[in-house]
């Protein structure tokens, strides 16, 4: 499944190893690394923090996955 995962690096209500960081490991471990982008934000937490919701990567990653469609 094509995931953009963005988690801020001091997060401690969803600590970024545990959750964002594995998601990635599995990736990686299953081959799949190319459907994933991920961005950490660095000093970020859990908050309204605008680089998660004005994120011009993430834009451009439903984008390109939109014209693909169905496609891994």
């Amino acid at each position: 499944i094509p995931t953009f995962l963005i988690h801020g690096d001091h997060d401690t209500v969803v600590p970024l190893a545990a959750n964002s960081a594995e998601y990635r490991r599995r990736y990686q471990s299953a081959g799949v690394e190319s459907l994933l982008q991920w961005v950490v934000l660095e000093g970020q937490g859990h908050s309204f923090h605008e680089g998660y919701f004005l994120s011009q990567e993430l834009v451009e990653f439903v984008i390109e996955r939109a014209r693909r469609g169905a496609q891994p």
